[in-house]
């Protein structure tokens, strides 16, 4: 496992009526969890109660980059210079790839994984390929395709200006709670 780079972060959380439960399969679950730790590196964690659960998660220190530097603006009248820094973000699992064994076991270089290569064929003539500067992007519009070049699509494509403005206040029960599960970002004058 180790040899593959898997890592393994285990939390084992074992509150009051865990206890009372046969402490033999307790046991057998350690051993075979130490099993893993030994061929891996892992990194396995007791809590007994969910307040010291957050301590046993880790989290990864990011450098302050800021994400906006610009004017907050307050009214027409008042506008504040601000930078805008990133306090929270959520932090996204690793996605499955795919894996292949046929990469030969002599090369330390081979990463084993599958990259796809798609090939587009001419219509009139299916062992003709075409290449990227003769293709085009078409977009469904009822039964037909309408294409559309790059430079007609970087016309119409919409270029808002960044900026920050307050467009009102509301009362705190007017806040949906899923609203809360974006980002957070800190505000601060700038320097």
């Amino acid at each position: 496992m180790a040899a593959q780079g898997m890592k393994m972060d285990c939390v084992i959380v074992r509150m009051k009526q865990d206890l009372e439960t046969n402490m033999r399969v307790m046991k057998e679950n350690d051993v075979l969890l130490s099993v893993f730790s030994n061929k891996s590196s892992s990194k396995v964690v007791y809590v007994e109660n969910p307040t010291s659960l957050l301590g046993a998660l880790r989290t990864r220190n990011i450098s302050p980059v800021t994400i906006y530097r610009g004017d907050f603006e307050i009214s027409s009248q008042l506008k504040i210079k601000v930078w805008v820094y990133k306090k929270t973000s959520e932090e996204k699992f690793p996605t499955l790839k795919k894996y292949s064994e046929k990469a030969p076991t002599t090369d330390k270089f081979a990463t084993h994984e599958i990259k796809v290569d798609y090939e587009y064929k001419s219509i009139e003539d299916p062992n003709k390929v075409v290449p990227p500067e003769q293709r085009i992007k078409g977009f469904r519009y009822g039964p037909q395709v309408v294409p559309i070049s790059s430079a007609e699509w970087e016309a119409v494509k919409f270029k808002p200006e960044k900026s920050v403005k307050l467009l009102g206040f509301t009362d705190a029960s007017n806040i949906m709670r899923h609203y809360y599960l974006k980002d957070v970002n800190i505000f601060i004058a700038e320097p």
